[in-house]
């Protein structure tokens, strides 16, 4: 079943608008309501819908440190970086992200560890930095949550599955505080509409969550006295 239109979304919003709806700004007040519904929906929830594992545009480039998410790897409105994954055959990995701080503790030049297989990356802004710098071009599988797209056309469709009813009863919220020269936080009203939506997002019965035990084996083997994350070497 497709997912629900645009114009079907606005129309049910101005449908509860009751008297308003006869106001000349009605009609705007409930397109953008969608969408900014759409949008606060997102910060609070991660969906399925949303999510892509990209494995086919992102690639390493030899002596590239910086990629940009959308011109150079094209994801598709990225929000959150799940995953990042450099692939090398048997010697592919799965990258580490590290804050800002961390990167400025540890590693602050980067060109110092040389060109070899990145280990590690921080995000910054729309862009990723690879550390250490690349050596040559590989593939990356990126796997990532999405911002919904923005619906202009009254035939597109909305990215979400069934949440027409959480979409619908805050974009009225939103459109009412639009025509009255109010505000409120969208993010807070999102959540506690999704309440029972995310609740039953989170208790599948073909998913078992199983509690990782500590580890204390090291990530990464082979030449630990290069690695700044290392304290002491025996």
């Amino acid at each position: 079943m497709a997912n629900t239109t645009y114009q079907e979304l606005y129309q049910r919003v101005l449908l509860r608008l009751g008297n308003l709806a006869s106001d000349g700004r009605a009609l705007l007040a409930a397109k953008e309501a969608v969408n900014t519904a759409h949008k606060a929906i997102a910060r609070v929830q991660d969906f399925d819908e949303l999510l892509v594992l990209d494995t086919t545009n992102a690639a390493t480039v030899a002596s590239t440190k910086t990629y940009h998410l959308e011109d150079d790897w094209g994801l598709t409105r990225p929000k959150d970086l799940l995953t990042v994954r450099y692939m090398d055959g048997n010697n592919s990995r799965k990258l580490t992200r590290l804050t800002a701080r961390e990167l400025d503790e540890k590693i602050p030049y980067v060109e110092g560890l040389g060109e070899q297989k990145p280990r590690w990356y921080i995000r910054r802004g729309n862009s990723v930095e690879l550390i250490p710098v690349p050596d040559e071009a590989k593939d990356v599988y990126v796997y990532y949550s999405q911002w919904p797209k923005v619906l202009t056309e009254d035939s597109d469709t909305t990215s979400y599955s069934d949440l027409d009813d959480v979409i619908i009863a805050l974009g009225t919220e939103i459109a009412l505080a639009v025509l009255e020269g109010t505000h409120a936080d969208w993010d807070a009203r999102a959540r506690a509409y999704l309440a029972s939506a995310v609740k039953d997002n989170r208790s599948r019965p073909d998913r078992t969550w199983v509690a990782r035990p500590f580890e204390v084996a090291p990530g990464v083997t082979g030449e630990p006295w290069k690695d700044p994350f290392v304290k002491s070497y025996p």
